[in-house]
């Protein structure tokens, strides 16, 4: 019995033996193998199965800490707790879990203190333009960025990193400053950062370049092509005129697509006158005070407003000009001119001064006479006068009107000394004879024409003489008398007879008369008839009372006719009572008229003429004469007012 105890205990033992070494060891995991804690610390439970002891074990010691650190098998758990992390970087740790020859690791990760800051300018300012600003972010927590305007737009965000996020400023097309917020905020709505912008307020610009001061351009006469560039950052409208405010077609105007630069495109030009074409520019967006008649805003406002000018010169040109010399100033208030073989003369009524008509050299006449007045006829004849004074003051002496000439041919053979042809004494003319011109051939058949003015002292009239075959009639008393006598438009205001000048426009009386004077009216008249005395209004010349007319000249040209008129140039004054104001000075001009139809002549020239300051007569008269030469138009003019004498060139159209 004893026998079989012991084989039944080592039979027992034999299998308990055997069993062990069959069973394999158990470990699992019931929790995630990663974790991540928040920086704030907390407590993770991990669990897991086993079928034997177990050992747990941590890899960090100062920020957290596990409770059991062992245990038998079943389903077990660990409890690990976490610290707070105050730092601003993640850490991590791992848990170990040991059961016999097998583990299982929990990988732990903490987030760090959470940050969300913005290293840029918490304020931001710019211009009205469309504009991109960088703000940099630092962050380690997701967020997101919002703006509280629509014209801020801000590009991706990213969470737990820095970036430089770029913020886009649209135009700001108000004239008035703006406001606009930027806010970043982390997920947890925990942190937050802001950036301020502050957009100026619209500037509206326009600027004009490729232009002088006066903003013109300037073209030869032949044309050509010339460009100008408009800087703008608002609309501006667009319109193209001459000078005279019409459409004008001698220089389109185009633009490129992004209407910044223009081109002016020249024809050349056929016109005797310089002209101008001009661009305007009315820009709404940009409004200037609008001024009283004393210059002091009204505290009203207008459209900018500025112009292009392109200035395109003429074919008439100077040909010479020279200045008086004190000579011929010397203390004279009449001034006429005539052309005397190769040269022009100037009479002061006090001597005869030559110029070179070629030139404008000064050169000796060799004439002795000393005339009141010059002129020529139609057909190159030097006619010339003296005498013709009847004033009706007591006492004072009359003067006969003497009238002479010289001819081409008594040039070419040296015979300078005139021949008379008018002799007047028994005057009625309240202010005397002045401005002789003569129409037609003075050796054949002409008019010779004279005037008086002084409307105060005997009336303002227009005397013809009328010349057949050479020769003037007599009366009993074997003078010339005229045979003509007219009222003129004009019958109180013109001063003097030298501030009055008539014409006819042929040797044919009924062919008309042109007249134009200093008086209340400055323009040109027409009287059709002299016997019907019907005077009427045919141009308008724009003068003032500065100025005055007292030369005229007519001549037929490429089968037209033509009038010539200057006037004769005032100076004047501000304020004539005070002694200190200053002089201001007008400009010359020089009108050429086309006179095919008289009662309505066409302004075919204006030529301005520059203004001498430093001599000046008051009172100062003019002339003009007129010749065809090379097949050219010239005048030949002398202006007292701007102490010059000068020639001016008209060009056929060969030349032009």
């Amino acid at each position: 019995m004893k026998k079989a105890l012991i084989l039944i205990a080592t039979a027992i033992l034999a299998l308990a033996s055997c069993s062990k070494d069959d069973v394999s060891t158990e470990l699992a995991l019931s929790s995630d193998s990663a974790v991540t804690v928040p920086a704030d610390g907390e407590t993770v439970t991990v669990t897991f199965t086993t079928n034997t002891d177990w050992t747990a074990s941590f890899s960090e010691k100062n920020w957290a800490s596990i409770n059991p650190t062992s245990g038998s098998a079943g389903t077990c758990t660990v409890k690990v707790s976490f610290l707070k992390n105050s730092t601003e970087d993640e850490r991590t740790a791992k848990l170990t879990v040991t059961a016999a020859e097998k583990t299982a690791t929990v990988n732990f990760t903490q987030c760090p203190q959470g940050k969300l800051a913005l290293s840029s300018e918490a304020t931001q300012e710019v211009s009205y333009r469309d504009t991109t600003i960088n703000v940099k972010v630092l962050s380690n927590v997701s967020y997101t960025a919002s703006a509280n305007v629509s014209w801020i737009t801000i590009g991706e965000t990213k969470a737990a990193t820095e970036k430089t996020t770029a913020i886009t400023i649209a135009k700001n097309s108000v004239q008035e400053a703006r406001e606009g917020v930027i806010s970043f905020i982390s997920e947890d709505k925990t942190l937050s950062a802001t950036v301020t912008v502050k957009q100026g307020a619209f500037e509206p610009y326009f600027t004009v370049s490729g232009v002088d001061a006066s903003n013109y351009l300037y073209s030869e006469k032949a044309g050509g092509t010339f460009k100008f560039t408009v800087d703008a950052n608002v609309d501006f409208e667009i319109k193209k005129y001459d000078a005279t405010g019409e459409a004008f077609d001698w220089a389109p105007v185009t633009m490129n697509a992004d209407s910044t630069e223009f081109t002016f495109t020249v024809s050349a030009s056929e016109e005797f006158d310089a002209r101008v074409a001009y661009v305007k520019f009315t820009v709404p967006a940009i409004q200037v005070a609008v001024l009283d008649d004393n210059n002091e805003p009204t505290g009203e406002t207008t459209p900018y407003v500025t112009r292009v000018y392109l200035g395109q010169e003429g074919t008439a040109y100077v040909s010479w000009k020279t200045d008086f010399t004190w000579d011929l100033h010397y203390d004279a208030s009449s001034y006429t001119t005539a052309l005397f073989g190769d040269y022009m003369v100037v009479s002061n009524a006090n001597g005869l001064f030559g110029y070179n008509k070629s030139t404008g050299a000064a050169a000796s006449l060799g004439l002795s006479q000393t005339p009141q007045g010059i002129t020529m006829d139609d057909a190159g004849n030097y006619v010339m006068f003296t005498g013709g004074n009847y004033p009706l003051e007591e006492g004072t002496t009359v003067v006969p009107l003497n009238v002479f000439y010289i001819t081409p041919a008594d040039l070419a053979s040296g015979t300078k000394a005139p021949k008379k042809i008018i002799t007047y004494t028994n005057g009625f003319y309240g202010y005397g004879l002045d401005n002789l011109r003569v129409s037609g051939d003075i050796t054949g058949n002409a008019l010779v024409t004279m005037v008086s003015a002084g409307g105060w002292a005997g009336g303002t009239y227009v005397a013809a003489w009328k010349v057949e075959n050479g020769s003037v009639a007599t009366n009993e008393s074997n003078e010339n008398v005229p045979a003509y006598n007219m009222n003129t438009p004009w019958t109180t205001e013109i001063w003097a007879s030298r501030n009055f000048v008539a014409k006819h426009r042929s040797a044919n009386v009924s062919d008309g008369v042109f007249g134009i004077g200093y008086d209340g009216n400055y323009n040109l008249h027409y009287c059709p008839d002299m016997n019907a005395d019907n005077w009427k209004e045919v141009f308008v010349t724009g003068s003032t009372w500065a100025e005055g007319y007292n030369a005229m000249d007519m001549i037929t040209w490429n089968g037209s006719k033509y009038l010539a008129l200057i006037g004769m140039t005032y100076f004047g004054k501000t304020n004539w009572g005070d002694d200190t104001a200053e002089y201001s000075y007008l400009p010359s001009y020089l009108f050429l008229l086309n006179i095919d139809d008289p009662e309505n002549p066409v302004l075919v020239s204006k030529q301005e003429m520059t203004m001498t300051k430093d001599l000046f007569v008051y009172g100062a008269t003019s002339d003009v004469k007129l010749a065809v030469e090379d097949g050219n138009l010239a005048a030949y003019v002398v202006d007292s007012g701007i102490s010059l004498i000068y020639k001016m060139v008209y060009p056929s159209k060969a030349e032009k």
